[in-house]
């Protein structure tokens, strides 16, 4: 086994470790093992067979690799800045699991290791009372609110505003 390196059935084990440890989604964890074929084909390197090196400098090498082969490779430009970020974050994380001994125990205390960038909230609508239910996953955890149809423009600003206020004296 060379050094840094590690085979493809690894990195599925540290997108399962890491994907528990840090609550990772389907979907996440979906796009990231899509990246690993995507760091394998911009490299040229045969999934089945070869290991791939996950120290940083290897990886943000494999990063802008993936991002200036996407169009060889069949990927939009911005599909392929997505693989290149996260096969950076998925190689650091990989990285320090082998250094770590490679072990699942690694990732019981991997809290350490989580990203700290600041994530994009989205919302989401439910609208199965009647009413219009918006909900955002906040840093500090999911926040709700449930309008009645017919509001208006209006209302909503206040809303907002309420929420903001309310929000700044609390800090």
């Amino acid at each position: 086994m060379e050094p840094g390196t590690v085979a493809v059935a690894e990195l599925i084990g540290v997108i399962d470790g890491a994907g528990a440890a840090f609550g990772w989604t389907r979907s996440y964890r979906n796009v990231v093992g899509t990246t690993i074929g995507a760091a394998y084909r911009a490299v040229g390197l045969d999934e089945d067979t070869d290991r791939i090196p996950v120290d940083r400098g290897s990886a943000e090498s494999i990063a802008a690799r993936i991002v200036d082969t996407a169009e060889a490779n069949g990927l939009s430009h911005r599909t392929a800045t997505t693989y290149g970020s996260t096969w950076k974050r998925l190689a650091g994380l990989a990285h320090a699991w082998h250094l770590g001994g490679g072990t699942a125990e690694f990732w019981d205390d991997a809290e350490h290791l989580r990203s700290r960038r600041a994530r994009k909230r989205r919302t989401r609508t439910d609208t199965t009372d009647g009413g219009r239910t918006i909900k955002v996953d906040t840093s500090a955890g999911p926040a709700s609110i449930t309008l009645p149809d017919g509001i208006t423009g209006e209302d909503r600003i206040r809303v907002v505003k309420a929420i903001l206020e309310a929000g700044s004296d609390e800090g």
